[in-house]
């Protein structure tokens, strides 16, 4: 399946089904868009914020037997340029006019984003109870920088720079649906 669009800017999904094998098969995902602000910023001459999206996902499943394995890593990057963040002001009677009036004096204001994200699944059924093991891998780093008092001056700058990463697992014995489990004393 591929998706083309051009609203303010290219845009483009696709996905790819693919059966390797009888019982092994991947499946692979994406978007890119580049797409043009609504904005108009009259210190930078542009319309504002300009945005750009990177954005995959690869899944593999495999079924062996009592065994099946879900593994799945996904990747996103957006570069935003700008910011959508301005003062109210009123003209021709209207609440909002589309246009602002505020800059950095030492660059762009942009807001970055960039995750990632992996699980890899193990199912194993053991004749009754199905044994499940769950691995889980997440981070995303975030750099903003936005000029704070959204005027032409520049008198406050807000500088942002996040980083996360986290480690899980997870491990369960799940009973067959409708059965009920009662413990002997």
């Amino acid at each position: 399946v591929l998706i083309w669009s051009c609203v303010d800017g290219p845009s483009v999904e696709a996905g790819l089904d693919i059966p390797v094998t009888g019982n092994f098969a991947i499946r692979a995902v994406g978007r890119y868009s580049d797409t043009e602000g609504y904005i108009y910023n009259d210190l930078v001459d542009q319309n504002q914020p300009t945005r750009r999206e990177l954005i995959g996902r690869i899944t593999g499943r495999l079924e062996s037997g009592p065994v099946t394995l879900l593994a799945k890593y996904e990747h996103a990057d957006v570069d935003i340029e700008g910011s959508p963040v301005q003062v109210f002001a009123p003209a021709n009677n209207e609440f909002r006019d589309y246009r602002k009036s505020s800059r950095l004096l030492n660059g762009p204001e942009y807001d970055n984003i960039v995750t990632d994200n992996a699980v890899v699944q193990f199912d194993i059924d053991l004749g009754g109870p199905t044994l499940t093991s769950i691995s889980g891998f997440s981070a995303f780093r975030n750099r903003n920088l936005i000029d704070a008092d959204f005027f032409a001056g520049n008198f406050a700058t807000a500088d942002f720079d996040q980083d996360f990463q986290q480690l899980s697992q997870e491990v369960r014995l799940t009973s067959p649906s409708g059965t009920v489990s009662t413990l002997a004393t």
